[in-house]
């Protein structure tokens, strides 16, 4: 498609009217294409944003010979793939703190003791967080929402969702470490 290159030739040159274009021309088919991948709405829409992204930060390396709605789809599939991964691994990550943290079957006094008071600790180093912050970050622990999820429901970017979190995880890596030293630390910040 003539119009196609001109777009292509364009936005390997930087420009924004030709990244317009081919979002306009491409949008519909890249998020067709994440729902055959996804049930989720925001995780589909999540992948567009992406893949523009992507190929907006990719753009000087495009083969104008090749077909860019493959590229796209690519661009796209790999994306989710990636999510689909993460996800899995955060929820092996969850299911792992969950055991650590439910060693209530045991009849030690002094495990059962240790266990009340770490979960204290982790529940008031939560409720320090300023307001914002804990609600994300209990969003996403305790509901087990994605980032992208979160953002749509508190109505924020993504990027500040991560921000967010981040901090949360930040300070309570700081304050367990002050608590418990900083290899029980590690091992406790790696099953929140």
């Amino acid at each position: 498609m003539k119009n196609e290159f001109v777009n292509l030739t364009g936005l390997k040159k930087g420009s924004i009217e030709a990244f317009s274009t081919l979002y306009r021309l491409y949008w519909k088919k890249v998020y067709h294409f994440a729902r055959l991948y996804t049930p989720s709405l925001s995780d589909a829409e999540d992948a567009v944003q992406e893949t523009f992204i992507k190929l907006w930060n990719n753009r000087e390396q495009i083969d104008e010979s090749k077909s860019i709605e493959n590229y796209l789809f690519i661009i796209t599939r790999n994306h989710l793939f990636n999510l689909l991964e993460k996800k899995k691994y955060e929820a092996r990550l969850q299911l792992t703190a969950l055991q650590a943290l439910d060693i209530e079957a045991s009849d030690n006094a002094t495990e059962q003791l240790q266990l009340s008071e770490l979960r204290k600790h982790i529940n008031d180093i939560v409720n320090s967080l300023p307001p914002r912050q804990k609600e994300v970050f209990l969003m996403s622990r305790t509901q087990h929402l994605s980032h992208a999820e979160i953002a749509v429901r508190l109505t924020i970017s993504q990027r500040a969702v991560e921000r967010h979190v981040y901090l949360a995880l930040r300070t309570l890596k700081k304050k367990l470490e002050a608590l418990y030293g900083e290899q029980t630390a590690a091992l406790l910040y790696c099953l929140l």
